[in-house]
């Protein structure tokens, strides 16, 4: 019982958010909506692969998600418990918020940084 207790206690609470609200929230883990754009990216690190994908919103504000991909036992193959999302796709995406300077840009840059879930969501037609 208090291993279940301290279990729910380290679990992080994910704020769910817009992209637009990125930039003043100060949250470290959020949730965001959002269509896949197309695009995927694969970069080889020492644990596996780094999976880029971006979301979108109806404001053309877009977002990169990373996701890690880990290498299996047998070196060859990766192993991912979490989906890699499809281009056109409705996801909501959870994970760590990582804000990167750019002296260029003036805000920076955000991403979500690794990614810890990845939910489809159903949209009528």
């Amino acid at each position: 019982m208090i291993l279940l207790l301290l279990l729910q206690l380290a679990a992080p609470v994910y704020t769910p958010l817009l992209i637009d609200q990125l930039w003043e929230s100060s949250a470290p883990a959020v949730t965001i909506q959002g269509a896949v754009a197309p695009g995927v990216f694969f970069e080889p690190v020492a644990s596996g692969l780094q999976v880029t994908f971006r979301i979108g919103d109806a404001h053309g504000h877009f977002l990169p998600c990373v996701l890690l991909v880990v290498k299996g036992s047998d070196g060859v193959h990766y192993l991912s418990t979490i989906p890699i999302p499809e281009a056109g796709q409705v996801v909501v995406v959870s994970g760590v918020r990582k804000v990167y300077p750019v002296s260029e840009r003036g805000q920076g840059a955000l991403e979500i940084n690794p990614v810890a879930k990845v939910q489809r969501v159903e949209v009528d037609p």
